[in-house]
């Protein structure tokens, strides 16, 4: 399977609001023929002409209800995941001091790896941390939001591809974020290294829920990712095959692109949007639900009491699988 992620708002406190990210998880089964169907709507729809990317906020309601009818609401194997930020709920100074505690704990990791006499992995942490306090607080409402939305669009997964026909969907899955405002190589690296590091982070908190039945068969999950009954560790996935890309190339963002539109449409716009309305069905809740009631937006908040769980040094350690098993 494969999880295209784009973003719509601006995570900002100017104006203050609501800003997400969504997570559209496609099957391989039924990639090639969404891609035939978004082709066949651009033409019919847009007057694109021979431009290469499509962007849902030039749409018109119309267009993009057109899009719902013709490209999504014929795809049994798509489903679409979304996080929130509302910064009216969370202060940009809260923000600040969140950043700064990343930037810490770099500079701990730093230490550590020089008492251990690592000098390529402490000048490495030690630049990181550098970086990190040259973000702003809206960086770190996006790569928060961003982080949440790839660890609830895995978990939705699980649910949406749980049964045996479903195995071969977990052998190459691929996630592909909208590279959005970075533009420099050297900046990417370490908006990976920080995304990878925040979405372990999360995992040690809320582990994925598997179903018993993959642990009592040669499941591609399990074989891939699994290190014990009651651990899933899945760096290879983050490090290997997940990647920031460029839209203009990806139509699997620019279908994101137009899918987190219309939802952001609906959240900060009007509640009664249309195009959401007929995509409401193909957005999973929290729990991997699709049914009408309860909610489709994960709506993240800031807690400051987190800030004060302990000095930097106690979030750096040497990782150990013997330690989970």
């Amino acid at each position: 399977m494969k999880i295209f992620i784009d973003e719509s708002g601006s995570f900002s406190w100017q104006p203050e609001g609501i800003s997400l990210f969504c997570a559209v998880t496609i099957a391989d089964r039924e990639f090639l023929a969404l891609l035939d169907r978004f082709h066949l709507w651009k033409q019919k729809h847009t007057n694109i002409g021979n431009r290469a990317e499509i962007k849902g906020k030039d749409l018109t309601t119309q267009q993009q209800a057109a899009f719902v009818r013709n490209v999504v609401l014929n795809s049994k194997d798509f489903s679409i995941t979304q996080v929130g930020i509302d910064t009216r709920m969370s202060s940009r100074d809260l923000a600040e001091k969140f950043k700064a505690k990343y930037a810490d704990i770099g500079m701990a990791a730093s230490r550590w790896a020089k008492d251990r006499k690592m000098p390529v992995v402490e000048r490495q942490y030690q630049e990181f941390a550098g970086w990190i306090r040259n973000r702003s607080p809206e960086h770190f409402m996006w790569i928060l939001a961003l982080t949440n939305v790839i660890w609830h669009a895995v978990q939705n997964s699980v649910t949406s591809f749980m049964e045996r026909e479903d195995d071969p969907e977990w052998e190459n899955v691929a996630i592909f974020i909208d590279k959005s405002f970075i533009k420099q190589p050297e900046h990417i690296l370490f908006w990976q290294e920080w995304l990878r590091n925040q979405l372990h982070s999360i995992s040690q908190r809320k582990p994925l829920l598997t179903p018993r039945e993959w642990t009592e068969r040669d499941h591609p999950f399990q074989r891939k990712y699994s290190r014990s009954d009651r651990f899933v560790e899945m760096s290879q996935l983050y490090r290997e095959n997940m990647d920031f890309a460029d839209s203009k190339a990806n139509k699997g963002i620019q279908i994101a692109d137009i899918c987190v539109n219309i939802c952001y449409r609906f959240s900060s716009v009007n509640p009664k949007y249309g195009p959401y309305r007929l995509l409401r069905a193909q957005i999973l809740g929290p729990t991997g639900g699709t049914g009408p009631g309860g909610s489709k937006l994960v709506l993240l908040v800031l807690d400051k009491d987190s800030l004060t769980d302990g000095c930097p040094e106690n979030h750096v350690k040497e990782f150990s699988l013997k330690e989970k098993s």
